[in-house]
């Protein structure tokens, strides 16, 4: 098969950009207004990366309507796709922008232990609805379920949220797919500040699908994170903290 040109590659660059972005497979005419395109042109592009195995297409009726003959195509990266992205975005900055970013909030976990993890969460919460790479998004995401459940600790040890998470302690069993349904029960809680608890259960789709996007090794590493920065909300309280 052969490889893609220069100008094909910064197409599927901005194509997947667009469709992290987004959360949802793209129409063609959507994605020409985006990127500033001829609608021929973008059509034509996705259709060649479709026969080269970088994207696939789908016939989807528009929401609400189920009335026959109305179906337009749309289109979605393929695996082969999500494993070239890294690379067409620059896997070493990235992956360097993502370490920053998880070691910055293991040290803040273990610096506002001992006051409480309410303002920082509130904080966190606040910086999701920005843009970022999707690796970083994963991670910020996981921390704030993580730090939601951690604000049950005390007061229900015994509830099925905190007992899912019982797992994140152990290597090689932490489920971070599980994560979105745990943060969605928060919201039944009456315990849990409500609006990070909305905030979560809004986000779950968006969790889900960049997760299932996520090549095999950033997966192990956003487990290896969690893993940590579980240890640390869910560690004993010291009593020299108090």
């Amino acid at each position: 098969m052969a490889e893609l040109t220069r100008r094909q590659n910064e197409f599927l660059s901005q194509f997947l950009e667009q469709y992290y972005q987004n959360n949802k497979a793209l129409h063609y005419t959507d994605l020409a207004d985006q990127l500033g395109l001829g609608k021929v042109t973008v059509y034509e592009m996705l259709r060649l990366l479709e026969d080269r195995g970088y994207v696939r297409s789908e016939y989807r009726l528009p929401e609400g309507d189920r009335g026959p003959g109305r179906s337009t195509v749309h289109f979605l990266p393929t695996q082969k796709a999500q494993v070239l992205h890294p690379h067409l975005s620059g896997e070493a900055p990235e992956m360097e922008a993502w370490e920053e970013v998880a070691n910055h909030i293991l040290n803040q976990l273990q610096k506002v232990r001992p006051k409480g993890y309410e303002t920082y969460l509130q904080d966190l919460v606040g910086r999701l609805s920005q843009a970022k790479s999707p690796f970083v998004y994963l991670t910020e995401m996981s921390t704030a379920i993580i730090l939601a459940l951690g604000s049950l600790k005390e007061k229900a040890e015994t509830s099925q949220p905190l007992k899912g998470l019982h797992s994140l302690g152990l290597p090689g069993e932490i489920d971070l797919s599980a994560l979105p349904g745990i943060g969605i029960s928060l919201s039944l809680m009456d315990r849990v500040n409500r609006q990070v608890a909305s905030f979560i259960s809004e986000q779950s789709g968006k969790y889900q699908t960049l997760l299932e996007h996520l090549g095999q090794e950033k997966q192990r590493l956003l487990r290896e994170f969690t893993r940590q920065a579980s240890h640390i909300v869910f560690a004993e309280k010291d009593p020299h903290d108090a």
